[in-house]
């Protein structure tokens, strides 16, 4: 039986709060943020447990490495509950916050895994894209203000990510993994 551990709990405890913030008065751009945040962290919590198994699988490191690993953990999941939270109407700082999400993501499995082959490269680097893509539609947002409309930026966002993530899921679904 495996344990339970500290990202795990403060994977639970971050979900589970966020749930509180549903409500019948939400809009619909809100309903697909919070959507779209959700599936990220989902995609993350899996990828997650994925990275893990193989990190420990290397024993490379130790408890600097551990302890950083847990310092972006915490990190990641408060830039997360902040996403949750915002309001609609601070879309900009929505997509800024997405952008050092998948930045801190980039460099977490960097540092867990160290290596820049396979699945593991692929991943850095479309956490690396997403990363770009947020930072560009943020300061395009910023500089122009509300045009495209949110909507249409939200949907293009989710449709750019799950095209990143497809080989990512693929991999995880067709391996020997198992949460």
């Amino acid at each position: 039986m495996e344990k339970i551990g500290f990202t795990e709990m403060l994977y639970s405890v971050v979900i589970g709060i966020s749930f509180l913030r549903i409500s019948l008065e939400m809009s619909a751009i809100s309903v697909l943020m919070f959507s779209f945040a959700f599936a990220v962290i989902v995609d993350d919590w899996i990828q997650y447990h994925y990275f893990i198994h193989i990190a420990q699988g290397e024993k490379e490191g130790g408890t600097k490495k551990r302890l950083l690993l847990m310092i972006i953990d915490v990190l990641f999941l408060a830039i997360w509950y902040l996403i949750i939270i915002l309001p609609g109407n601070l879309f900009q700082y929505y997509l800024f916050l997405f952008f050092a999400l998948f930045l801190l993501g980039a460099i977490w499995t960097l540092i867990a895994v160290g290596r820049v082959g396979g699945i593991i490269g692929f991943v850095k680097n479309t956490d690396i894209s997403l990363a770009v893509y947020f930072f560009a539609v943020f300061a395009g947002y910023f500089l122009y203000g509300n045009a495209p409309e949110r909507f249409i930026i939200m949907l293009a966002s989710i449709i750019f990510w799950a095209l990143t993530r497809i080989s990512t899921w693929s991999e995880i679904v067709g391996s020997e993994f198992s949460l």
